[in-house]
């Protein structure tokens, strides 16, 4: 069985206040980016989203190759 899903949402565009602020964005070693506000985004939380889903892959890669052998 094979299921498709659309969806359409309309949204009304929001308009900001400019404003004369500027934020800088540094790509970094030990912490993936470092604003100019303060805020980290730390290699690991990117890593492990990335290797949860790696696993997922895997696991599905796995049971395919054993599902052939079978059949």
């Amino acid at each position: 069985k094979q299921y498709q899903a659309s969806i359409l949402v309309e949204s009304e565009n929001q308009t900001f206040k400019k404003t004369k602020k500027s934020v800088g964005i540094d790509l970094g070693l030990k912490s993936l980016t470092i604003t100019s506000d303060g805020q980290k985004e730390d290699i690991l939380k990117v890593d492990d989203r990335l290797n949860k889903k790696l696993r997922i892959w895997e696991r599905k890669k796995s049971r395919r190759y054993e599902n052939a052998k079978k059949a």
